[in-house]
């Protein structure tokens, strides 16, 4: 056993038959696919839309000092464009990463971000340098045409009033008492999509028309990271910059069904550390004004089939999970979900009980690591 007296819980799960031990990261893939099922199980929303705002470092600080959370700095952004994009609906989900792989020390590490270097970090062991390191950002999914709003029966006529403005077409009401005895409407409505004119004069209302725009597509595709983007996606990514105003801000426009389920497959169902969110804060959320298709049957718990082997040292815990490493990946893939994304999540986070903060082995667990590598190897 290691010196350092960290042990984890082994379980054996009786109808996968592989070892397993459950951690903060196996509850993150349970939400994470619930995120997923509810992405795509909207049913009064077209995702047409997939935007990235990341914070900048000094953004960051400031912003973090100042609410003690992150989340209002997305409320704020999403407030001043509910101003002219009025009843749009969206889907957000934060994520940082507050570890990179060091080449040096072979293995993930915590960094610190290089002030002189823009993209460049510290390995927090070796203090190499190191190029990359994600700021903390919001995958964000827009529909700005599908709108839907809420609002009491006697300001009916001036929400419809509005709507005509937006040159609205008005596709349901539904009438409806809420909880607090108030009569209520829900309209849904449709705009038309964004033409380059339009968000021209979004970003400069009253110069649009003054604007060198052939110089200053030029310069935005002398970017690499602009390299292949249509110029409806620079002049939107250019507007939620401004109106995000904590850093960078890039627009994807989804085309299709399978656009939807890649970028919900790669950005909706990665594990995110939450340095700098509170204990128990939403990782993930929508607007009130979306519905979702009733939900189907609920599957078993499975960790109502699981039985406590015991408490074991981290190697030999990491030893008995990889060693039913296929049984695992088999049984999750015939549940329908990637078996080998979760087996991985199990390892890391039995791996993660052996470092600190610093990303320094315990004291003590120099020799399970030892253990581990002369079986596993590095």
């Amino acid at each position: 056993m290691s010196s350092s007296g960290v042990v984890v819980k082994v379980e054996y799960h009786t109808v996968g038959m592989f070892y397993t031990v459950r951690g903060k990261r196996l509850s993150d893939i349970r939400s994470l696919k619930n995120m997923q099922d509810k992405i795509m199980s909207v049913i009064n929303a077209k995702w047409k839309w997939h935007v990235v705002f990341t914070f900048s470092p000094e953004n960051l600080e400031v912003y973090f000092g100042k609410h003690g959370e992150i989340g209002s700095a997305l409320t704020d952004c999403v407030n001043k464009l509910r101003d002219k994009f009025w009843g749009f609906k969206y889907f957000w989900k934060y994520e940082e990463g507050t570890m990179i792989f060091c080449k040096t020390c072979d293995k993930k590490v915590y960094f610190v971000r290089d002030k002189k270097r823009e993209g460049w970090v510290f390995c927090n062991v070796c203090k190499s340098p190191i190029k990359g390191g994600e700021l903390p950002h919001y995958h964000v999914l827009f529909d700005f045409l599908n709108r839907t709003i809420k609002c009491k029966k006697d300001d009916l006529d001036k929400r419809l009033k509005k709507i005509r403005s937006f040159k609205g077409k008005v596709l349901r009401k539904m009438e409806y008492v809420s909880a607090k005895g108030v009569d209520m409407v829900e309209v849904d409505f449709l705009v038309k999509r964004f033409k380059e004119i339009d968000l021209k004069k979004l970003i400069h209302p009253k110069s649009w028309d003054k604007m060198d725009w052939k110089r200053w597509f030029a310069k935005q595709y002398s970017y690499a990271m602009n390299k292949g983007k249509s110029r409806i996606e620079l002049l939107l990514g250019y507007y939620f910059f401004k109106k995000w105003g904590n850093g960078i801000a890039h627009a994807r426009e989804i085309m299709h069904y399978m656009d939807l389920k890649k970028y919900v497959k790669k950005d909706f169902y990665k594990y995110t550390e939450s340095k700098y969110l509170k204990p128990n804060a939403k990782k993930w959320y929508n607007s009130l004004n979306v519905d979702f298709a009733p939900e189907g049957e609920v599957q078993v718990e499975w960790e109502k089939v699981l039985e406590t082997i015991g408490m074991f040292p981290v190697d030999e815990a990491l030893w008995m999970v990889m060693e039913s490493k296929d049984a695992m990946v088999d049984y999750y893939n015939g549940l329908g979900k990637v078996g080998a994304y979760i087996y991985k999540r199990v390892i890391d986070d039995i791996k993660s009980r052996m470092f600190d903060e610093e990303g320094l082995l315990k004291k003590g667990d120099y020799l399970a690591q030892k253990r581990l590598d002369d079986k596993y190897g590095k």
